[in-house]
């Protein structure tokens, strides 16, 4: 009578924690997943890097998520836990909508961007000389195009950046003494972001898009 009760009470046990299982949609140390966390680091007219984890930023990276960005899959990358793509075979155009998906484990999520205008920078001149003891006065605009959500300048060498600037921003002054003489460049980045997510996506999920404009200058002295 005792070694039924005992595979009485082996079997009830057994079966609780079997529809426990089966009622939980967890993984990795018990962790139940109710949302797919997205952020995109950047996606550019050619390609981009895209994090998803469990829930939140701080959750399990996934790493067998079928992500596509317009369509195209974008792998997984192992070396810095990402689903990455550039170049080949993507392209998105100013202006354009950027659809990002993301299914995994039942669920899909699934947001949209615009593709960011390039600012037309006009102040240095591209080729042009600049002594490293001034400061140099950076100016662009974007004509008749619409403005982005905001805008970052930077500059080498050795790597400048500002923070962020207002989208309606039409220059910037990077200090005096930033640079060593040689060859580098001045950057003007255009950036849109803020686009929330439909399905059971993550608190923060967003997509970030970004469009680059680059001269070229030889910093003097």
């Amino acid at each position: 009578m005792k070694k039924f009760n005992l595979i009485l009470v082996l079997l009830v046990f057994g079966l609780i924690m079997f529809i426990s299982g089966c009622g939980s949609s967890s993984s990795g140390g018990g962790t139940q997943v109710t949302a797919i966390y997205v952020e995109s680091s950047v996606i550019t007219e050619f390609g981009g890097t895209i994090h998803v984890n469990q829930n939140n930023s701080g959750g399990a990276v996934i790493t067998d998520a079928t992500v596509t960005v317009n369509g195209v899959n974008f792998p997984f990358n192992p070396v810095n836990n990402t689903y990455h793509k550039w170049q080949e075979g993507f392209h998105v155009n100013a202006g354009d909508t950027v659809t990002v998906t993301v299914s995994w484990n039942g669920m899909t999520v699934t947001g949209q961007g615009t593709m960011p205008y390039p600012a037309t920078i006009t102040s240095p001149i591209s080729d042009s000389s600049h002594n490293i003891a001034s400061a140099t006065d950076v100016a662009w605009n974007f004509g008749s195009n619409p403005l982005p959500g905001y805008i970052e300048v930077s500059g080498t060498d050795p790597y400048y950046g500002s923070d962020s600037l207002p989208g309606n921003s039409v220059n910037y002054t990077i200090p005096a003494n930033t640079f060593t003489v040689g060859d580098g460049g001045v950057w003007v980045y255009a950036y849109n972001d803020g686009y929330g997510f439909t399905g059971p996506a993550g608190t923060g999920s967003d997509i970030i898009t970004r469009q680059e404009s680059y001269v070229a200058v030889v910093w003097t002295n």
